[in-house]
């Protein structure tokens, strides 16, 4: 399972807030369900703690805990600042599903594919 590594990430707003314009928290492979924005107008707005959850989860099985920060000067990065690891067992059975869901259809696929690769570990 993976996990936010909100302490990190909470940090690394703190130690750069002056070049931040926002951050959002989310599951890079499901972000359009997932993502929440914890720090704007120069402030955070939530609590973060080791305990916090974002979109009522605090980690995934399959999916990746990402930060995506926007700086005041517009460039945008994702981080992946996840914690813990994805196990064998798990990717095979995540991959048997997805075959199962693929042919359904997935509500949020259009939106997705516009969703670049996390590039960056926190």
């Amino acid at each position: 399972m993976k996990q936010y590594d909100f302490l990190k990430v909470k940090e690394f707003i703190t130690n750069n807030k002056d070049v931040i314009e926002s951050a959002t928290l989310g599951m890079n492979e499901d972000w359009f369900w997932t993502a929440e924005t914890i720090y704007s107008d120069e402030e955070f707005k939530m609590d973060i703690t080791e305990n916090s959850c974002i979109a009522g989860i605090s980690g995934s099985s399959w999916a990746t805990p990402t930060i995506e920060i926007e700086f005041k000067d517009g460039k945008t990065e994702k981080y992946d600042c996840s914690v813990g690891e994805f196990t064998d067992d798990i990717i095979t059975r995540i991959e048997q599903e997805f075959t199962v869901i693929s042919g359904l259809g997935c509500l949020s696929k259009p939106l997705q594919e516009n969703r670049t690769e996390v590039i960056k570990k926190l």
